[in-house]
């Protein structure tokens, strides 16, 4: 395998290839370095050195990368363009390209090619916002000379594709990293825009060929088995997933929809990519490999402290681990969070990692809410034990069951006042699970679905786990005496997640053999079996619960 094609020396590419895909047309090398060109001729003319850079298309987000780095200007990438966002980097840069409101300069006419020169590598060529996971986001700086480093380390997972396709932004530093600049230096095409659906990947998989897929849990967790990968999955070349640890299972899912292995990669803004694993059919729970330039110890608190090649700075990052023999390692999970709930210490991890102990969880989050008064909240993802005592014992026992097995641990201030129950945590654009995601959880707004807890496939049938809350609009007003669902709703639900899962593409036509035979009320949980009969094009459903059948069907399309 041949080492990327340094960044410094981009320009002096001279293969005439396809470069970027999507969008109105796609963009060749030569239409891209002139775009390049066009922005050193516009910002060459400006005084300025830090520059805020947000573009949705990612040809031009990367053409004003090189135009600024070619001038030794820094570009600051922030994760989005919301006036909050713009307001925040006012303070911190000195002017704004792209699509900010407050972005004034735009190329106007064809430039002249500049005399190109070799970048500096050692000067701050990008500064990046982490996530805000933990806290306020922080600026971290990246020179040249670091990003070809990572990019020379990951050289040994490289397999060549035709096209590289994505669910994730590249305005952090994972998705600048894999999205373009590694197609960028390998000269493979990447894709101007995201694949938010699976019909958009396998759309644009059927058009381009061998493809590489740049891909995060968010997504890969709830691949839809029923989609047509069998059309595509021999042209996959590769999947990478980053931004938390994928589990096994959904692993195993992506390879068997896709025919490849996920590589996963481990890492941080402040260090870049640090390790990578590949979950295998004979392994529990495969360990994780450092990369060649990075060297891995534990620090006096027993978290991970990375050293990469050519700092003389360790960074200590606050993930617990555990080194095996072989200097493999696992992830124990983040350091403890230590907060105070009226006037007493509580540690979040601690709270977590009791839950856990229950096997009720696949997933648990723990934070504090300040409203009226301080309390203590959970977030979590039920597992399929867990998700039968809910349907058994109902939530208000369930929750108190939970509450009773933390008492034994924790004083009764600190036990969790208000729970959550999700299919799958919340994550942002960065596949990143924000502290204000989940305080967004508990806001008190009206909805119109149900909780999906979780959903199971088996046989072309699709089982949704799901609970009503008390805040749906359908509720109101319906009776007074006692909320109750209505049936057409059930109606619209079913139809609803149809399309979502089995992508029914004729219009619907009418109902067939419906039935109502139980209530369902505020605080109930159920279970929506959905299966579409492609050949007669009906959508069959029922609800269901431990009472029994509440409501079925068939919906009806034009084949």
């Amino acid at each position: 395998m041949t080492n990327p094609f340094p960044l410094s020396r981009w320009w002096q590419q001279t293969d005439n290839t396809l470069l970027a895909v999507g969008g109105e047309q796609d963009t060749d090398w030569h239409s891209f370095r002139q775009r390049v060109a066009d922005w050193v001729h516009v910002l060459e003319q400006e005084q300025a050195k830090l520059w805020a850079v947000y573009h949705s298309d990612a040809s031009e987000f990367l053409a004003m990368l090189l135009a600024l780095w070619q001038l030794s200007k820094t570009a600051v990438v922030a994760g989005d363009k919301l006036p909050g966002t713009e307001a925040m980097l006012a303070s911190k840069v000195e002017g704004f390209i792209g699509e900010f409101d407050a972005a004034v300069i735009q190329p106007s006419e064809q430039a002249a090619e500049p005399d190109w020169q070799v970048i500096d590598k050692d000067y701050t060529a990008l500064q990046i916002f982490t996530s805000g996971s933990s806290g306020e986001p922080k600026r971290v700086a990246k020179t040249l000379a670091e990003l070809e480093l990572e990019l020379t380390a990951l050289d040994h997972l490289h397999k060549q594709s035709d096209v590289v396709l994505t669910t994730v932004t590249h305005h952090h530093l994972y998705g600048i990293v894999f999205r373009l600049l590694r197609p960028f230096c390998y000269q493979q095409a990447f894709s101007k825009y995201l694949q938010d659906y699976p019909e958009d990947l396998i759309s644009m998989a059927k058009k381009y060929g061998r493809f590489t897929l740049v891909s995060s849990p968010a997504h890969l967790s709830r691949m839809n088995t029923e989609q047509d990968w069998h059309e595509v999955k021999a042209d996959c070349q590769q999947v990478f997933s980053s931004a938390a640890p994928l589990q096994r299972h959904d692993s195993m899912t992506v390879s068997s929809c896709l025919d490849s292995e996920v590589t996963e990669i481990y890492g941080s803004t402040e260090t870049g990519a640090i390790a990578w694993r590949c979950q295998q059919q004979s392994e529990q729970d495969a360990l994780w490999r450092a990369l060649s330039h990075i060297e891995l110890s534990l620090s006096p608190e027993q978290t991970l402290q990375v050293s990469m090649m050519g700092h003389s700075k360790a960074v200590d990052l606050a993930d617990r681990v555990q080194f095996s023999d072989a200097g493999l390692f696992s992830l124990l999970g983040r350091v403890d969070q230590i907060v105070k709930v009226e006037g007493k210490r509580l540690s979040l991890t601690q709270l977590e990692q009791q839950l856990v102990t229950l096997n009720h969880f696949d997933q648990v989050r723990a934070l504090v809410l300040t409203r009226k008064r301080t309390e203590t909240a959970i977030v979590a993802v039920l597992s399929t034990q867990g998700l039968e005592r809910l349907q058994a014992l109902g939530r208000k026992a369930f929750i108190q069951q939970l509450k009773q097995n933390l008492a034994g641990h924790f004083e009764p201030v600190l036990l969790p006042r208000r729970w959550r129950f999700v299919a799958q945590l919340p994550v942002n654009t960065q596949g990143k699970t924000t502290m204000k995601l989940l305080e967004d959880q508990f806001e008190d707004i009206t909805t119109n679905w149900p909780k999906v807890l979780n959903k199971q496939e088996q046989a072309g049938e699709i089982c949704l786990s799901c609970e009503l809350g008390s805040d749906l609009m359908f509720f109101k007003g319906h009776f007074e005496e006692q909320a109750i669902l209505p049936g057409i709703t059930q109606v619209h639900w079913a139809a609803k997640y149809g399309q979502d899962y089995f992508a029914i593409k004729g219009h619907f036509i009418r109902l067939e053999a419906v039935k109502f035979q139980q209530l369902l009320t505020p605080g109930q949980t159920f279970l929506l079996q959905l299966r579409f009969d492609k050949d007669k094009a009906k959508l069959h459903f029922t609800f269901k619960s431990e009472q029994g059948i509440h409501s079925s069907g068939r919906l009806c399309y034009a084949a």
